[in-house]
């Protein structure tokens, strides 16, 4: 019989498809999008967070710089997907044959916000975003991985997901080599008043970004982004 320590060990790098139609009709979309988008150069990955990008709150920020032209992305967050669901995505054809430049990854609050600790400890979730990368890094070695820390998450910074998160994050930066993987923190600009407590018109629910976080988050980003696809 397997232990529940092991299992608990697998939770989060077991490849798992969501069972609710919404998010079947979402991952057919974002798969057709590249299928038939033969130019994009960069593809996000991730869940709610990263799907506001052209959805909702980082529409006009996206369309500014990601929608056309050398930095052409295309959008792979789905909403409350996990590491285990990402991992899914990426090996049944969520990228099809394309071979982006870079990948933008940030994933991992689902897990902490969706399981209690019992459930799903720090080095799991630690241990699904490692599986995400070892995946990326597999099935697309030419391509670059820019890797995000979990986003501030609560209204202070003893909320018990934040401090799930930050002990994430402090692991996962060692999976940046600085040349296949490389680390992308800005989560000091998402709380700037030196108190830990986000403001909403940056993190408008304690967890999504407001148009103004989605412009900080491209700011700080596509210094990075332009160098990687200059490279």
């Amino acid at each position: 019989m397997i232990s529940s320590l092991l299992l608990a060990s697998l939770i989060s790098t077991t490849p798992a498809i969501r069972p609710q139609q919404w998010w079947r009709d979402a991952f057919e979309f974002k798969k057709a999008y590249i299928e038939t988008n033969a130019d994009v150069k960069v593809v996000f990955v991730g869940d709610s967070i990263t799907a506001r990008w052209g959805m909702k709150e980082g529409k006009s920020v996206w369309a500014e710089h990601f929608a056309s032209g050398k930095y052409k992305a295309a959008g792979c967050g789905i909403s409350a997907d996990r590491t285990e669901h990402v991992i899914w995505r990426l090996l049944n054809g969520q990228i099809g044959a394309l071979k982006p430049k870079a990948f933008v990854l940030m994933i991992g609050t689902n897990n902490t916000g969706h399981r209690d600790a019992a459930d799903e400890t720090p080095i799991d979730t630690i241990r699904g975003i490692r599986r995400v990368v070892e995946v990326m890094r597999c099935h697309w070695p030419e391509t670059r991985i820019v890797l995000h820390p979990i986003f501030p998450r609560g209204a202070k910074p003893t909320d018990p997901l934040r401090v799930r998160n930050e002990k994430v994050n402090a692991e996962i930066r060692a999976l940046a080599d600085g040349v296949r993987v490389f680390w992308c923190d800005f989560n000091d600009k998402l709380v700037p008043n030196g108190d830990g407590i986000p403001p909403l018109e940056i993190l408008k629910d304690g967890v999504h970004p407001s148009e103004k976080g989605y412009d900080i988050w491209a700011a700080e980003m596509m210094p990075l982004v332009r160098k990687l696809l200059a490279d």
